[in-house]
């Protein structure tokens, strides 16, 4: 697929065979799963689903066992090596309910350890 291929479709937008994502996690690889057992589609990984291209950042492993953090401290570490995480992705990735992890978020952020910057569609999280 070349350049003006790949514009076009990001123009046209997502629908029941073109999906975005942000992120290369368990979301896209089910939807790669889903398309696969339908008949086919197409994954367009680092671009949100406004259509902006964020590009792919490669995860790097923590630097320590999550399962021996606090949640909270989980929550950071994760934020610092891929920063365009969502709460859902967050959640999955911790075992935990989105709920749960929303907590956590806002208290991060009321004790000024974590920022939201942008929109919670196209923005990203900046650890303190």
């Amino acid at each position: 697929m070349n350049k003006t291929a790949l514009k076009k479709i990001i123009r046209q937008g997502e629908s029941e065979t073109v999906e975005f994502k942000s992120s290369f996690d368990i979301a896209a690889i089910e939807t790669l799963v889903a398309f696969a057992n339908v008949g086919g589609g197409v994954v367009l990984v680092g671009v949100a689903d406004s259509g902006k291209i964020v590009g792919v950042q490669r995860a790097k492993p923590p630097r320590r066992p999550l399962r021996k953090m606090k949640t909270q401290d989980q929550i950071l570490e994760l934020l610092r090596e891929n920063p365009r995480l969502t709460r859902s992705e967050i959640a999955q990735l911790l075992g935990k309910t989105s709920n749960t992890i929303k907590e956590h978020l806002a208290t991060l952020k009321s004790e000024n350890r974590l920022e939201r910057i942008e929109s919670d569609r196209d923005g990203y999280w900046k650890v303190k």
